[in-house]
């Protein structure tokens, strides 16, 4: 299964942008053994822990990388901590929890600086960097909207992916990515970021190997049946 969301599978009534073009292959630093890797986390764990002490690593050994990590401070007055993303190429931070007073409930997610942050990412691929990091396929993307599109225009530009997807997330990042991704159980990999850089193909250079096509649907649409990523 090569095409993600195709019509056949989602239907003739949906809406949404799609692509799909030829990707170029691009001498690059880092050898993934997949255009996309993800790292499926259970609730509590320290993802953004984990992917943080990736980019540091990267970043010393010389690659350019683009995208968001996350960082989560602590409120006292609140329930729920603040979420604020660093842009890794420039290292501009975007608050993008929306501040409803200290006993709101439901989303928080400020749309207007997510979409902000969505065109910071996208322009910073023109700089055709070494790895596109985005810190979650969180709820927003698993309904279409999001980083869908930067994480489609990386990879037809044949820049690495790399995400994190928390489990209840699985199916609707298996019936976005297919089998342009690789799927990998953060329980099972080293906690060591160098050692984990590796694992993952990510310190190495050599000349990364684009998607031969992909379609991206970057709006909501119907979740096709899709065969599961091995973990």
């Amino acid at each position: 299964m090569r095409n993600v969301a195709t019509g056949a599978e989602a239907g003739a009534d949906r809406s949404f942008c799609s692509t799909q073009r030829e990707t170029s292959v691009i001498a690059r630093r880092l050898s993934p053994t997949s255009p996309i890797t993800a790292i499926a986390y259970e609730p509590g764990a320290q993802i953004d822990a984990l992917l943080g002490g990736l980019v540091d690593t990267l970043k010393s050994n010389g690659a350019r990388i683009a995208g968001f990590v996350q960082i989560n401070i602590e409120r006292t007055a609140h329930t729920r901590c603040d979420m604020m993303l660093e842009e890794l190429s420039s290292g501009a931070r975007i608050a993008i929890s929306e501040s409803r007073g200290p006993h709101a409930r439901g989303c928080r997610l400020d749309m207007a600086e997510l979409a902000r942050a969505t065109a910071l990412a996208t322009a910073a691929l023109d700089s055709q960097p070494d790895l596109l990091v985005i810190n979650k396929f969180g709820k927003t993307e698993a309904a279409g909207r999001g980083f869908r599109c930067v994480m489609a225009t990386a990879i037809e530009r044949g820049i690495p992916v790399l995400t994190a997807v928390p489990v209840v997330n699985v199916d609707a990042w298996q019936a976005f990515a297919g089998d342009y991704a690789v799927m990998l159980a953060m329980d099972d990999l080293p906690k060591d970021a160098a050692v984990l850089c590796k694992v993952l193909g990510f310190c190495q250079r050599s000349s990364t190997k684009s998607a031969d096509s992909m379609e991206i649907g970057c709006q909501a649409q119907p979740q096709p049946q899709v065969e599961a990523i091995g973990t």
